[in-house]
């Protein structure tokens, strides 16, 4: 099934790798703008250049670390004074790996802070 998203702004975090990627990487196929967001411009710009433009999209990327909050605050402020969105994809790391058992309380508030109160 395509889903035509032709027009529509998309701003996906965590997107330079792994689930985040391949979601930007969809969401390009359909015929959105995609704004890619993390921490490493190098391996943004690599992502920006496999995404899909054939529909004419117009395709950006934002540097941003989720784990410092302030300034993660501060770039999307700025962000958002000249551009809006359509699509969120609110995707950021979890714990780091391993078991239930090795996980402390805090590995999970960690990742709950990221995921809820850090993004938009």
């Amino acid at each position: 099934m395509q889903i035509s998203l032709k027009g529509k702004k998309a701003l996906v975090g965590g997107s330079s790798s792994g689930l985040g990627k391949a979601i930007a990487l969809q969401l390009a196929q359909c015929g959105a703008d995609v704004t890619l967001m993390s921490r490493s411009a190098e391996k943004l710009k690599a992502t920006l250049t496999e995404l899909d433009s054939t529909q004419g999209q117009n395709h950006g990327y934002i540097v941003t670390n989720f784990n410092d909050y302030a300034d993660h605050k501060n770039t999307l402020n700025e962000f958002f004074r000249t551009h809006s969105i359509d699509v969120l994809i609110n995707n950021t790391n979890g714990p780091q790996a391993g078991t239930l058992s090795s996980k402390q309380e805090e590995d999970y508030q960690q990742a709950f802070e990221l995921l809820f109160l850090q993004q938009i």
